[in-house]
This record gives structure tokens, C-alpha cells and sequence, in this order.
């Protein structure tokens, strides 16, 4: 099975074969031996991987194509913006944490390492992401998502300004580096056979899910029930077979501190497939924890959460400390599927850094972890304030 993941994702994305995250593999396997078996375990396993794709990932993925696809179009120069312009370094810092995923935040890392942005701004922008889960909520509760977003913003603001005032604003500044890194906006890029295979599930998995939000089955509208509920199947499954083929050592050059012109900078077609993709693994795993932990076992978790209300801001915020995004993807379909309520989400979007704590803990550790307490202060104080009020 390990040979036929290399060998798929060697094709999909025609390019070399490299070492592969063997966990990653161990996990798809044993997902695939799981939609297999017969009986309701198979079927709970199958109607998961289904919800998870229509509900979450078609949109996902839809919503990554406008955001990438503005970027690649306009083509903007965030980093030659923010160089010239330094007394709007903490704002323009907030803005670029505040649009959703992790792209914003890594550059701003970035150029903090070369100098170019104060401590506060650091504060500001880590204050600011929510992460790759800033998609899921912004594709199922859109209105949501901008309210979310611009707490977020105003949060990032008044604690980068506030942290620049206290400790000035070359507190912890790495000094210059020698030359320029930085990589410019994506291009649009070629579609590779993973992107149109992506496409082709998306597509028709996007009206799925627009249906099922005007609570209408598709399923039972066209007749083909298992025939809908396989498309689900094979969009996650092909999450899955993506993830587990990234390669765990990378050569080329595939991250925020690509140049522009590097012929392996990912374009807007494989950035929007590996991204959902890797969403897409960590939806499904709340789904799955959901129906084989939770309503498997017949436990009310409304009733459990509804107990330990007053901890969860605190939770949330907690839960925001651990690197990544997949952590903070629980936690927002938690909330989509009312189980938590929007203190604790908004805690957890003002507190976690997504992926862009990975880059800031490589490029300077003790800045990245004492920016990263900062930003536990606005998370608790907005989060129990909304608490407070009924949120």
C-alpha cells in the first residue's frame, strides 16, 4: 500500500518520488482497511468521510481558489509595502494574520527574521491568524468569519501597538539579513492531474453541499444515493492519499521564502489541492471522533460541554498554544456543530498561531514563545467578556 500511495502521488503530481511520512501511510491504510468493513462500523466510517467532504472541504476548497487566485491575480507585493512603509508595520501586520490560512502570518514571520518588522507587529500578526480553520468557519458561517476576523484584527492592533509602547520597537529585532528572501505572490501555475482529479470531485461536491444547506438530499433528488455518498468517500480518500504523500524531506524549494522565479514555488492550482487536502484530513478526523467516540458511544456532549461551560474560553485558548492548524480545525467544527460555544472559539482564534508559529519557533525561539503569551491576553479577556454576555 505504501508502494501505490508513492507511485499515485508520483503520477498525480508528476514529480520524483521522495521519502514519505510512514505514519501518514500507516494512517491511510488503516483508514481505507476501515471504510471496507462491513456492517455499521464500515457505514459510520463511509458517512463521515461523505460529511465531511460536502459540509467542509468542497467549500474549502472553493474558498482557497478566491483567496489564492486574488493573490496570484493582483499579483500584490505585501513585503515591499510593508518596507517602505514602517509606522504601519503593526496594522498592516494585523490585516495579514487576519485573511484566512496560514500564508500571512508565515510572511510576516519571515520578514521579522530579516529585520524589517518590530516585535509588536510579530504580536500583532500572531494575534490576528486563525489558521486554516479561518476557512472552515468562513465557508459554513461566513458572517461569523468576518465578525471573527475583525475582533481578531482590532485584538492584534491594540496588543502590537501596546507591546511596542511597553518594550519599544526594537525590542528582540533580529538584525538584517544580507539578502533578500522573500517570495512574492504565487503564480497561477500549471493544473496537475491531482488538481483536476481535486476539481472534479469539488465541483459536483460543492452542490452537494450547497444543497444540504437548504436541507435538501441530493442523494434522493437525483435516486443514486450511494452514488452521492461515494463522491464523498473518494474526495477524502484523495485528501488522505495526498497527505500521506507528501514527502517528509523536501528539496526543492515549496514555502514562504521560495523565490518568486523558483520553478518549484507552488502555483494556485497545487496550492488550493494540497491545502484543502490537508484540511481535509483534520476535518475528517473531528468527524470521525465525533461519530465513533461520541455518538458511538451514546455520550451527550452538549450536556458534558454545557457542564464545564465556564472552562471553555479557557480551553479554547489553551488549545491555541499547540502549534499547527489541525488542533484549531476541532475546535471550529466543534463550534459549527454547536457543541462549543463562540467565547471559546474566539479564544481560540485570537490565541492559536496556526502554522505560523512552526517558521517563528526556527527563526527565533524565545520571540515566538513570549509573543505567543501575549497573545493569551486579549484571547482570555475577549473571550470571557463574550462569555459573560451570553456567547
Amino acid at each position: 500500500m505504501s508502494t501505490l500511495i508513492l507511485k499515485s502521488r508520483e503520477l498525480l503530481t508528476t514529480r520524483q518520488p521522495r521519502r514519505l511520512h510512514i505514519s501518514r501511510v500507516v494512517i491511510t491504510v488503516g483508514l481505507a482497511l476501515l471504510l471496507a468493513l462491513p456492517g455499521a462500523t464500515g457505514e459510520t466510517a463511509r458517512g463521515a468521510l461523505a460529511d465531511a467532504f460536502f459540509q467542509v472541504a468542497a467549500f474549502v476548497s472553493a474558498t482557497l481558489l478566491l483567496f489564492y487566485g486574488i493573490e496570484a491575480l493582483l499579483r500584490v507585493d505585501t513585503a515591499a509595502w510593508l518596507d517602505r512603509h514602517a509606522r504601519w508595520q503593526v496594522p498592516a501586520a494585523a490585516f495579514l494574520g487576519m485573511t484566512p490560512g496560514c500564508g500571512g502570518a508565515i510572511m510576516a514571520m519571515t520578514l521579522y527574521a530579516r529585520g524589517r518588522l518590530s516585535f509588536g507587529a510579530v504580536v500583532a500578526v500572531l494575534t490576528g491568524t486563525m489558521g486554516d480553520a479561518a476557512f472552515v468557519l468562513l465557508a459554513k458561517e461566513p458572517l461569523t468569519a468576518v465578525v471573527t476576523f475583525a475582533l481578531s484584527f482590532v485584538a492584534g492592533v491594540i496588543a502590537g501597538h501596546f507591546v511596542d509602547a511597553v518594550h519599544g520597537r526594537d525590542f528582540m529585532r533580529p538584525k538584517p539579513a544580507g539578502h533578500d528572501t522573500a517570495r512574492g505572490p504565487a503564480s497561477v501555475g500549471r493544473m496537475r492531474i491531482a488538481d483536476r482529479a481535486w476539481v472534479a470531485l469539488s465541483v459536483p461536491g460543492l452542490a452537494v453541499g450547497v444543497l444540504g444547506l437548504a436541507q435538501l438530499d441530493a442523494g434522493t433528488m437525483i435516486g443514486m444515493p450511494g452514488f452521492v455518498e461515494a463522491i464523498g468517500v473518494t474526495g477524502s480518500m484523495l485528501a488522505f492519499v495526498l497527505w500521506a504523500g507528501q514527502p517528509a524531506t523536501e528539496s526543492s524549494c515549496n514555502g514562504p521564502a521560495c523565490p518568486a522565479t523558483s520553478p518549484e514555488a507552488p502555483g494556485l492550482w497545487q496550492r488550493v489541492t494540497d491545502d484543502t487536502a490537508s484540511v481535509t484530513v483534520w476535518v475528517v478526523a473531528a468527524f470521525m471522533v465525533y461519530e465513533f467516540g461520541v455518538a458511538g458511544l451514546g455520550v451527550d456532549l452538549g450536556a458534558l460541554f454545557k457542564t464545564w461551560a465556564p472552562l471553555m474560553p479557557l480551553v479554547g485558548v489553551l488549545i491555541g498554544f499547540i502549534p499547527g492548524c489541525g488542533p484549531q480545525i476541532i475546535v471550529t467544527t466543534l463550534y459549527l456543530g454547536g457543541l462549543v460555544p463562540y467565547s471559546a472559539l474566539l479564544g481560540n482564534a485570537i490565541s492559536n498561531d496556526g502554522d505560523a508559529l512552526f517558521p517563528a519557533l526556527a527563526i527565533a525561539p524565545r520571540a515566538a514563545l513570549m509573543a505567543t503569551m501575549y497573545t493569551a491576553i486579549p484571547a482570555l479577556a475577549l473571550s470571557y467578556t463574550l462569555y459573560a454576555l451570553g456567547y
